[in-house]
């Protein structure tokens, strides 16, 4: 019973995945913006600037989280993009903000990332 179950979704899920309903479409963009809102700035930032710091990622996280959901929730639109572009500056703003203010991680934490 289970494996023509799991045949007949499957089949399912293949011819709609041949011609997608626009809400599956709006239902992936707004879950990969919401990540890249979330993750883009601690993970470049983290990786690539000496300065950053855990202050600047939680912030950035929580700043870019907010402001992704503010701007869907409200239809904003900045200079006619999409709802990730006003919320990228806004993270990154925050991550810089948040590092400038925040403790230097400690020279042996930064040596164990050294590459």
């Amino acid at each position: 019973m289970s494996v023509i179950v799991t045949a007949v979704v499957g089949v399912l899920v293949f011819f709609a995945a041949m011609k997608p309903p626009s809400l599956l479409v709006w239902i992936n963009l707004f879950a990969f913006g919401g990540l890249e809102a979330v993750f883009f700035c601690p993970t470049l930032f983290g990786l690539y600037w000496k300065r950053a710091n855990s202050t600047g990622a939680v912030l950035s996280m929580i700043c870019g989280a907010s402001a992704f959901f503010w701007f869907n929730i409200t239809k904003t639109s900045v200079g006619g993009t999409t709802a990730i572009v006003p919320t990228l500056a806004i993270a990154v703003a925050a991550f810089v903000a948040g590092s400038l203010l925040g403790r230097p991680e400690s020279a042996e934490k930064l040596k164990m990332f050294e590459i």
